[in-house]
């Protein structure tokens, strides 16, 4: 579980900022919006776990 944590908020890191990278944003406007949702994607796992 612990493998697929890291794969899935990795790929949420990457998703976002390449995401943005594709709608013209900088670099560091990328990495920022590739960390939020990153942290947002944690944010919903500890989510459910709290719920189960």
């Amino acid at each position: 579980m612990n493998t697929a944590l890291v794969l899935n908020t990795l790929l949420l890191a990457g998703w976002g900022a390449w995401t943005a990278r594709s709608a013209g944003r900088g670099w560091a406007a990328s990495l920022r919006a590739g960390i939020a949702d990153m942290l947002i994607g944690l944010v919903i796992i500890g989510a459910n776990a709290l719920i189960k």
